[in-house]
């Protein structure tokens, strides 16, 4: 099966021009499939693509820790698993550290490079360098729940579900989002993805981020009944007609909703729950070291989900309404709606201070867990 994807797919790149018959073949070479334990002989780096759960990556590390030579650095591919919790069982914990690649591999070209702690410094210029390249760009992340895109674009997700689970219809939820700039709705993101991949990774994320919106329960419904999205034919969406054909709601699906009147959101205050919380979740990583600069906030959300490019990313977009006026907003919906919306530390003194996170770029961001957490007036 992986073959016949990979062939398939330099099939379709020397259809486009892209490689040449010659270079298409030499790409198929280079490639050697195995049915036995693979040899770690030769090579200079070992990435890992196995199922995503802890314990099966943890027991192949294990094993390889103790089958590869010295000074080949590893890496898993994993899209929101701790790798220090992948490398306890390792003798050598230093040489794992992270590649998170992004679907469709072969276009996105972002890659998140992460530093766990033990990870040693070596292997994270080795992973980086292979970044390199391969022609991808990286951001380099620490090891942390979700890491820099998941961790902002989950909250933003749940938040599609939780309007919709309250009686808004599918395409006024994600027309809101088009119109603000996103390249696909987010309840169509999500049929992309998976809707039970989602809801297994929203729950992880909710399991280790306690401030993280619940999913709702009507995930787990649609789950059951193999509403799944795209994979199956059916999720928010109807798929399996003619390509260029509007995609129609799954009515189905509307029908599991709450029975209750839901309150009506103007187009404008969908769009505003659903921008405030990934713009108080970049924050947040940014005061938590997850990367180092607004820079990386904003590249990462724009090349890893094509956030409305010409708003600049989530933080300078931020900048562009004035911090004072995100965190008012932000700290109205949270004394509303609860602790998913909580303004995070370094949002609200830099509100404070009449500052903006790029022109706060090159300071060091102070230790928030000493500051007096009093509120921005509302």
């Amino acid at each position: 099966l992986g073959l016949s994807t990979v062939d398939k797919l330099l099939g379709k790149a020397r259809a486009r021009g892209i490689l040449t018959k010659v270079e298409a073949r030499e790409a198929m070479d280079r490639i050697t499939p195995v049915c036995e334990k693979i040899p770690l002989r030769e090579g200079d780096l070992v990435i890992e693509a196995i199922v995503e759960r802890i314990g099966a990556k943890r027991s192949l590390f294990a094993e390889l820790d103790g089958r590869a030579p010295e000074g080949v650095p590893f890496a898993t591919n994993t899209s929101s698993l701790s790798v220090d919790s992948m490398s306890v069982a390792m003798k050598n914990r230093g040489r794992l550290g992270g590649l998170h690649f992004f679907n469709p591999v072969h276009r996105m070209e972002l890659i998140e490079v992460i530093r766990a702690e033990h990870t040693d410094p070596a292997v994270t210029q080795a992973l980086l360098d292979f970044v390199r390249r391969i022609g991808k760009r990286a951001v380099l992340c620490k090891d942390s729940p979700g890491f820099l895109v998941n961790r902002i674009l989950v909250p933003y997700l749940v938040e599609a579900a939780i309007l919709w689970e309250n009686g808004h219809r599918t395409e006024e939820i994600d027309g809101a989002m088009l119109d603000f700039g996103m390249p696909m709705g987010p309840l169509r993101l999500l049929d992309e993805i998976g809707l039970d991949v989602s809801a297994h990774v929203a729950n992880e994320l909710k399991f280790r981020l306690p401030r993280l919106g619940s999913p709702p329960k009507l995930l787990e419904q649609m789950v059951e009944r193999k509403f799944l999205g795209r994979k199956t034919g059916s999720g928010f969406y109807l798929y399996g007609g003619k390509r260029g054909n509007k995609l129609k709601a799954n009515e189905e699906a509307n029908d599991l909703r709450k029975k209750r009147r839901a309150s009506r959101l103007s187009k404008e205050e969908m769009v505003e729950r659903m921008t405030l919380v990934m713009l108080n979740e970049s924050a947040r990583c940014l005061e938590e070291g997850v990367v180092e600069n607004p820079e990386d906030v904003d590249f990462g959300m724009i090349a890893g989900t094509g956030w409305a490019p010409f708003r600049g990313g989530p933080l300078r977009y931020a900048d562009s309404l004035g911090l004072g006026e995100v965190a008012r907003r932000t700290e109205k919906l949270f004394q509303k709606e609860g602790d998913r919306f909580e303004p995070c530390n370094l949002l609200i003194n830099l509100a404070r201070g009449k500052e903006a996170f790029y022109r706060h770029l090159h300071r060091s961001i102070p230790d928030f867990t000493l500051i007096d957490k009093e509120r921005t007036k509302s």
